[in-house]
């Protein structure tokens, strides 16, 4: 995204703090999701901004999200979150975030894919790719095709068309488009020429895929976020093509009223939404959680699988390794 746009936004976020927003679940979903704030992470720095957000590969107590977007300095930062004792639903943070990985220019894109990789989106309309165990991009790819600069990004899951593809959003370019994605010989994943490009008419951000049977998704969708600044940023819900391309006869606001929607992703433990905003130090973080039935409370069988696997990859950057500091204080 340009960091000129993105700063004169933070400029008044940053000013108007006591400033009243109001998120609201979209219409469409009243009654099927509840909507929760929670507060940042400790030790965040004021006026850097925050990137895409994903939970640690193996250990859903551990997010993942950028900091210090936009900039050489960007970096991943891991923190432990806190849980419902009943719901298992994410409630906090607890202790103060540390690094987990450098992730220069780091925007709103940051997932797992091919390879067990972490990739990530950066403003120079590049891909970041970190092999499990490293602390350092191992390496970083253009993408052609895509309007610079890039936002968000997420991978197309089975059962969806054009799965394995990569979806990636530009910012300036107001649209999201697939690529291919193929494993190299130096052990990289090219991306190929971004093509089935959909006009958004709208400057966003981060992308996350939601399956079919999903309460409140009757067909296999991606949310969107809209970076729309002044506290009118947005989250909408399409369904896909065959392409897994947004269908914008389909758009339903998902939730409306954010302070500018920067990355998302999903819980693997209870499919909650999770949304953070680009001043990840001062506005609050968001949670959309279904609304509770009757006895269906409780971990999935893959939620057990993902407790099951102990402490995820990236666990060892955290215990002393890497040698990078917690946060920058500068």
């Amino acid at each position: 995204m340009s960091c000129i746009r993105k700063a004169a936004a933070l400029l008044w976020v940053v000013g108007t703090l006591a400033a009243a927003r109001a998120e609201t679940i979209g219409a469409a979903f009243s009654g099927i999701y509840n909507l929760t704030t929670i507060a940042p992470p400790a030790g965040l720095v004021s006026s850097y901004y925050t990137g895409g957000l994903v939970f640690e590969s193996g250990d859903p107590n551990v997010l993942l999200f950028g900091m210090y977007a936009d900039s050489a300095a960007g970096r991943i930062l891991a923190v432990d979150v806190t849980r419902d004792s009943v719901t298992q639903g994410v409630t906090g943070f607890t202790g103060s975030a540390s690094t987990d990985s450098s992730a220069p220019y780091i925007d709103a894109g940051l997932t797992y894919g091919p390879g067990g990789y972490l990739f990530f989106t950066a403003t120079t309309n590049t891909i970041g790719e970190i092999k499990p165990g490293s602390t350092s991009p191992d390496y970083t790819v253009s993408l052609p095709g895509v309007t610079a600069s890039t936002g968000g990004l997420d991978f197309i899951p089975a059962g969806f068309g054009s799965a394995g593809n990569a979806a990636i959003t530009s910012y300036n370019g107001e649209s999201i488009c697939s690529a291919t994605v193929a494993l190299q010989g130096d052990g990289s994943y090219a991306f190929g020429t971004c093509t089935d490009t959909v006009s958004l008419s709208s400057t966003v951000e981060g992308i996350q895929y939601v399956s079919a049977g999903t309460p409140g998704f009757s067909a296999n969708s991606v949310l969107i976020n809209f970076y729309s600044p002044y506290g009118s940023g947005s989250v909408v819900a399409y369904q896909v093509d065959s392409n897994g391309m947004p269908i914008l006869s389909t758009a339903r606001s998902f939730i409306t009223g954010l302070q500018e929607a920067e990355g998302i992703t999903l819980d693997p433990v209870t499919g909650d939404i999770l949304v953070d905003p680009v001043d990840g130090a001062n506005a609050q973080w968001i949670v959309a959680s279904a609304a509770p039935e009757p006895d269906s409370f409780g971990l999935t069988l893959a939620a057990f699988a993902v407790f099951a696997a102990g402490p995820g990859i990236h666990a060892a950057r955290r215990s002393g390794g890497g040698g990078l500091s917690p946060v920058r204080t500068e």
